[in-house]
């Protein structure tokens, strides 16, 4: 079993055809149509899910970024995972809420 993890994401297209924005936006439709649990920042997405489903997501995000247009593209993760739990934003976050 893989335990759930956070998964920041930041997707920066360098050289693209068309509209940066939209290269972005479409990053952001695959993760809400994935259906985990996630939150849309301006600098990033942060993931809820199982690591070994978030990292196929990556590279579904990647390809899909190829496919609309971007030609050369930075992807910045940053991961917060444990071995022995689960790690929930609302652990971190509800207290804001």
């Amino acid at each position: 079993m893989t335990n759930t993890i956070n998964l920041g994401i930041q997707v920066i297209p360098l050289r693209y055809t068309g509209d940066k924005y939209a290269i972005i936006d479409n990053a952001i439709h695959l993760i809400q149509q994935s259906g985990y649990t996630h939150t849309v920042t301006p600098f990033e997405t942060v993931i809820e899910g199982p690591e070994d489903e978030l990292y196929e997501l990556i590279k579904k995000i990647r390809n899909a970024c190829y496919d609309n247009g971007c030609l050369e593209l930075i992807i910045n993760m940053r991961t917060h995972s444990a071995t022995d739990k689960d790690i929930l934003m609302i652990d971190k976050t509800g207290k804001f809420e």
